[in-house]
């Protein structure tokens, strides 16, 4: 597998060759499906998994589905059957997620976001750190007050949305997220 992508991938170095010499970085959920490859190819790669209430997720595609098909405003609460079909693909992130994260051991750090948004200033020191950066104070102080901190739990705000968490509360434990979230 990684020597069908080696040969694109030593272009690409060739091509951006500072994409070895500085940080950079982007974020797209479905690279968890082909992290082993950009381990491979990237040796120095560190991955931060950020992992989010699987309803809040949930509704979030649920709602951006929607949005793609009809193009029309925000629907107040997805059906419910998005939603499951929705957190079913949340949970299937989260599997394939955590067998990064235990097989790539100290090249991965695991962050929920209720946590970033709750406590920015640290979690973010601990990403640069994580991330061999050392960023000014400014720098992470600005980050923080950029971060919406009503977009964790948002669940709780919908009455439908925080029965449907209810009904999955053994699935959500089991990835950490009890009752009281």
């Amino acid at each position: 597998m990684i020597a069908r992508y080696s040969g694109p991938a030593n272009a690409l170095l060739r091509r951006f060759p500072w994409l070895e010499k500085r940080p950079w970085g982007w974020k797209d959920p479905r690279l968890v499906f082909a992290m082993p490859v950009w381990l491979e190819i990237f040796p120095r790669l560190r991955v931060v998994l950020v992992t989010r209430h699987g309803v809040d997720v949930a509704a979030s595609l649920a709602r951006r589905s929607s949005l793609a098909a009809t193009s029309s405003s925000v629907a107040a609460s997805p059906e419910t059957s998005e939603l499951e079909g929705a957190f079913e693909l949340w949970e299937e992130y989260m599997k394939h997620g955590h067998r990064i994260l235990k097989s790539s051991g100290a090249k991965c750090l695991c962050v929920r976001f209720e946590e970033l948004v709750s406590r920015p200033s640290s979690v973010l020191a601990e990403l640069a750190s994580f991330c061999g950066l050392a960023p000014a104070e400014k720098a992470i102080g600005e980050a923080s007050a950029s971060l919406d901190k009503g977009r964790a739990l948002t669940h709780r705000k919908n009455p439908v949305l925080r029965a449907f968490a209810f009904a999955r509360r053994g699935r959500l434990a089991a990835w950490g997220y009890g009752e009281e979230e």
